[in-house]
């Protein structure tokens, strides 16, 4: 089967390949040579291109998969090599461990100061670290 893969920044491949899993709209599915003729939206997953025994995989988000005399073509809205996946994944669980680190820091120092504007600026060191911790949206809010 004689594939074609394009996405609107570029040309990815163009090759024979024995088979291909995509992701559908409503689920995966396999591609075999003599398949019938079809068009099918694709899904945000995995697209995976079979050459003997040889396997490439491409993330993809959304497109559209045409079939037609063992000629298809593949229109994908985005798409990254599979072997970055991991990469990528690593960077975005790092990334939002940080923004939830930020987040909390942020949270609680507007809870402070929210908690001694609304306080009396007499207010002890440890009568404020008694203090029971507040929301800021249920604190600031209210008063």
């Amino acid at each position: 089967m004689h594939i074609e893969f394009v996405t609107p920044g570029a040309k990815i491949l163009s090759g024979d390949y024995d088979s291909i899993v995509a992701p559908g709209l409503l689920g995966e599915f396999e591609i075999l040579p003599g398949h019938t003729t079809m068009v099918s939206g694709l899904g945000v997953g995995v697209l995976t291109l079979r050459q003997g025994s040889t396997m490439t995989q491409f993330d993809v988000e959304g497109g559209v998969l045409e079939v037609a005399e063992d000629q298809i073509k593949i229109l994908a809205d985005a798409c990254t090599l599979g072997l970055f996946r991991s990469l990528s994944r690593g960077f975005t669980r790092d990334l939002l461990v940080r923004r939830r680190s930020f987040a909390k820091a942020q949270d609680r120092l507007l809870q402070t100061i929210c908690f001694l504007s609304a306080h009396d600026s007499s207010l002890s060191h440890k009568g404020f670290l008694k203090a029971k911790p507040l929301r800021l949206r249920d604190y600031c809010t209210s008063k």
